[in-house]
Parts: structure tokens; sequence; C-alpha cells
């Protein structure tokens, strides 16, 4: 085995991390030093060594500095977030590479081979920015990202690969309830295909939620016997917060536990202990709304590709959290059948992620996912009378199949116009707005050639399509001419890397290409004749941006100058 052969699946999770590789068709799920598959995602500033440390130890520094400890970072990614590591301050990405390090460092002890490639997991409701702080920590862990795959798709593909090569077809329901995530998604196998109908999720919604209820629940019954909150105490949160994790494990082959410490907190110079019983009546109380909120994905899930219930051939159970007995008893009653636990719930994802890795290697299946986000483009429109610019218009829905076009046409709106700009956008998750700004910029190109006709006589039509690399292809045609405009946005591998070095012209900028469009027409119309200081200047400045790749700056003089041009339009 070479290092080119090995891709690492790695199951980066909010409460526990895994990796596996896939070789001579068969698993080998990772063991670490300690020989445990299962790694706690906690990164730890040693006291004594300043050294950071990654995993189990770090989950025993943590009970005694609690404050040289981040945990549960994979909420915070993609997030402007700096985060506290002892007397360090880290971004999630940088705290999330840390974690892959590890993985990288032990995987490649376990199997002897320097590991270069990896395919990496996240839920399937990440949006782009959340993707791309992912892809960033596995390039700052020294790692080569080929994919980034969603979890609940990688469980599937765990669960039946026999099926991708066969020519029988069956629809499957994946449950995955993890340490901070939920996902649910409904896919079909069939002709050696694995194609994501539907989905929904919860990036706020797993386990470690459940831990914070019991957690509540101890607290207030020693506030109820001892007058003293615990929960104004950050020095046994840590301790609680383990205790309610292993009451809440307990509880799932129990119907009752203890929770007793024998020294929580002094009171009057006094030891006092924590001695409280949790029964699974009680504890199936607390989470019960939260349960009920994935059995509301689970319908909507349902609903995308217009599936009954009843047509689902096997529900799969993924992720530590549907240990709880009453997921299994909940899912069972929705679905009418009883779900499946085929192989290890905490290992299903980063097997998956290890296929995929074989898969993109040495080719076999196909794998159609679905859009996590709508993704749109920039127009120009005309509200009440007024030109409104920069507002998003959808060209593919969230939910949309791989392999399937999206077009529109849209018209040219200045007299003669010769170039657009081509801008794709991905709307950002639970977001209502209409403008741009607000949503996430995947790439911009200008297609150009374009007939000089008056406003509104010529149009372009813009089609998007995932294919089965998980690619997004999007092709732009000028409708009188065919004259086309192609170009790939790898939506969870866009470049972000900027040269610090300034450009002697404009045109040989790294931003040139998304304002190109602006400064051709206002050229163009100086060039007409005319008295416009007004224009000349603002384009003189805009240029002046674009040369000093001042981002912010050129997309505020081009709203500028655009705005001169719509007002001269007017005129």
């Amino acid at each position: 085995m070479s290092d080119n052969d090995i891709v690492l699946g790695i199951d980066l999770g909010t409460t526990t991390s895994e990796s596996c590789v896939y070789v001579n068709d068969k698993i080998k799920v990772i063991k670490n030093e300690d020989g445990k598959t299962i790694i706690p995602s906690i990164v730890a500033l040693d006291p004594k060594s300043k050294k950071i440390i990654v995993g189990h130890e770090a989950d025993r520094i943590a009970e005694g500095n609690p404050k040289n400890v981040v945990s549960e970072v994979k909420r915070s990614m993609g997030k402007d977030t700096i985060l506290d590591l002892g007397n360090m301050k880290m971004s999630p990405e940088e705290i999330s590479a840390e974690i892959l390090k590890y993985v990288k460092h032990y995987s490649e002890e376990f199997l002897g081979e320097k590991i270069q490639k990896a395919v990496i997991t996240v839920p399937a409701n990440f949006d782009h920015t959340q993707r791309q702080a992912t892809l960033k920590a596995g390039g700052l862990a020294g790692l080569d990202v080929l994919r980034i795959i969603n979890e609940p798709t990688a469980a599937a593909l765990s669960y039946s690969t026999e099926n991708m090569d066969s020519g029988e077809f069956q629809k499957i329901m994946i449950y995955d309830l993890g340490g901070g995530t939920f996902d649910v998604s409904v896919g079909e196998f069939k002709d050696g295909v694995l194609e994501i109908l539907g989905g929904s999720g919860n990036n706020e919604l797993g386990g470690k939620d459940f831990d914070r209820m019991i957690y509540n629940f101890l607290c207030e019954e020693f506030l109820k016997e001892h007058g003293i909150d615990l929960r104004e105490n950050e020095e046994t949160k840590f301790r609680l917060m383990k205790k309610a994790e292993q009451a809440k494990k307990s509880l799932s082959a129990r119907d009752e536990v203890n929770i007793s410490e024998p020294f929580i907190v002094a009171k009057e110079g006094k030891a006092i202990g924590m001695d409280i019983d949790l029964s699974r009546e009680i504890f199936e109380k607390m989470i019960s709304e939260k349960l009920e909120d994935t059995l509301k994905a689970v319908k909507n899930a349902l609903k995308i590709p217009k599936i009954k219930k009843e047509e689902i051939d096997s529900v799969l159970l993924v992720g530590g959290s549907t240990r709880i007995p009453m997921v299994k008893k909940m899912v069972t009653q929705e679905m009418g059948q009883e779900p499946r636990f085929d192989i290890d719930p905490d290992l299903a994802v980063c097997q998956g992620a290890a296929i995929q890795g074989s898969i993109i290697q040495e080719g076999g299946g196909v794998i159609m996912d679905i859009t996590n986000q709508s993704l749109g483009t920039a127009v120009t429109t005309q509200i009440s009378g007024q030109w409104v610019q920069g507002l998003y218009d959808e060209v593919m829905p969230k939910n949309s199949p791989h392999l399937k076009e999206f077009c529109k046409q849209y018209r040219m709106i200045h007299d003669n116009q010769e170039s657009v700009d081509i801008e794709i956008y991905q709307k950002a998750a639970e977001s209502e707005s209409m403008f741009v700004s607000d949503h996430t910029l995947l790439a911009k190109q200008t297609l150009d050639e374009i007939p000089p006709k008056l406003a509104g006589e010529e149009s372009v039509s813009l089609t998007y399509m995932y294919n089965s690399n998980g690619t997004l292809e999007v092709k732009a045609v000028v409708d009188s001419t065919g004259k086309e405009l192609k170009f790939d946005v790898e939506v969870d591998k866009v470049d972000s890397v900027v040269s610090n070095i300034h450009p002697e012209s404009w045109e040989d900028s790294n931003i040139a290409n998304e304002f190109k469009s602006t400064i051709k027409i206002a050229e163009k119309r100086l060039a007409e004749g005319g008295d416009h200081p007004e224009l000349l200047e603002k384009l003189e400045a805009l240029k002046q941006a674009i040369i000093n790749e001042n981002q912010t700056e050129a997309s505020k003089l081009d709203d500028q100058v655009n705005d001169i041009l719509f007002d001269m339009d007017d005129d």
C-alpha cells in the first residue's frame, strides 16, 4: 500500500471523532495509542508543558483545568468567533485542525503509512461557510481533503455498499442523532447509484443537549436541598456534565441511576456532596420535546421527494444518541417498522467516509446527493418604478437533486450592454433576505461578446447543475448567438487565498473579474462624450481599489458607479 492509495475517512464530530480506511473491500477502523477507536473532540492546553493535547488526555486535563479546554468546537465552525484555550486565542478552524492533526498522527502510527488524503464528514445542514471552515481545518492539519461528504450520506454508504453494484433498489431513511447535531435523509439505491432524495435536520440538537438537561436537573435538585445554585460555580460544571453524560448512558440499560459525589461545594466551612436519583421516566420527559422535533424533521424529509413512510424499506439509526431506548421507540412508532442497527452507530459515518474515499480513488458506485442550500444569482429589478440592484434570485432550490439542470433566463437592462457579470451565490441558512449581500458569493465571472442591442432585447440563459462528483457546473449562454461561458464551482473547495502583492494595473488584480463589466460600461459611456466628472472620479477610485485588492472598498465604489449609470439612463 502506498500513500497515494490511502484515503482516511474522518468523522469530525461535536463530541467524538473517529477514523477509518477502506482497503481491499474491507473497512479497517483506526485505533489510537490507547487502543481506542473513538476519541473525545476535546482540545486542552497542558498547564505544565504548555503543549496542546487532544482526545482522552485532554478530557482528563479538563476536569481540573476547565478554562484550559475547548470542546464542542464543531458548533462554532464557520462563525466569526475567537476561542480561549488557556491564554491562547484560536479560531474554531485552528481548534478543529488540532483534532485532525491528532487523528492523522495516530492513524499513521496505526497503519504504518504516511497519510495525505482524507474525506471529512459534516452535517447535511452545514452551509458553505461551515464547509469551508472544515476544509480549512483539514488543510491546517496537513491533509488534502478530497471531499466533504454529508454525514447521513456517509452512513448510508457504510450500511448498504452491497446495493451499489446490484440491480436491486431500496429506499432508505437515515436517522442520525449524534452528540451535537441531528440529520435525517431519505435515499435510494438503484442500479449502482446512491441517490439522496430529501433531507432535514438541526445543527444545534444532539446528545450534549440531553446532558445539559440532566445537568440542569441536578442543579435544580441541589438548589432545593441546599440553597446553592451550582450553575454559578464554573469549577463544578465540567464534573457535573461528565456525571450527566454517564447517567444518560446508564439509563439506556437501567430504569434508574444514582448520581453521587462526596464533595461538590463547601458551605460554612463544611463539605457538601451530591446524592440524587434520576429515573428513565423523568429523563424521557426531559428530552421528549427535542425528540418530537426530530420526528418533525423526519416528516419534512419525506415531503421533499413526496415519499410515503410506507415506501421506506429500511430505517437506519446512526449516532451514539440513538442508543437511547426512547429514540428507537419513537422512530419505530413513527415509521411503522423496527429500525436497523447493522453496525456500530458511532462508526457508521467514518466508515462511509472511508468508502467515499475509495470511490474517489478507484471509481465504482455513484453517489447523488442533494443541495444543502438554495443557489442563485444577483439581479437588478425594477420595483415600484425604481431600479434595485443586488437582489438574490434563486436558480436552484434547496434539496434539489444532483445531475438535474436548473435554468433561468435574464434580460440585459442597459442599452448596448456588451458584457455581464455572472455571480453565483449560496443562500444563507434560514435567511429570507432578498439581497445578495446577506448571502455567500461562491464565484464570479464575466460573459462578454454580447451583441449591442436596446435594453431588454437581448437575454442570457443561466444553467446550474451538480455533477456526480459534487461539483456545481455553471453555464451562461447568450440566447441570440449561442456564445457560451462555462465554469465549475467546487462548492466545498473554493479557493480563498488572496495575494498580498498589489498588481500594477487593475486588470491584473485577483478581483478584477468581479468588476470588469461595470468598468467596461462606464468607460463606454465616457467615450461616447459628455461631461461626467463624478463618473470619471468614481471610476478611477474603483480601479485603484481593485489594484489595492480592497474588496470592501471596491464593492462600495462599484455600487456608486452603477448608481450613476442608472441615473444617466433615466435622464
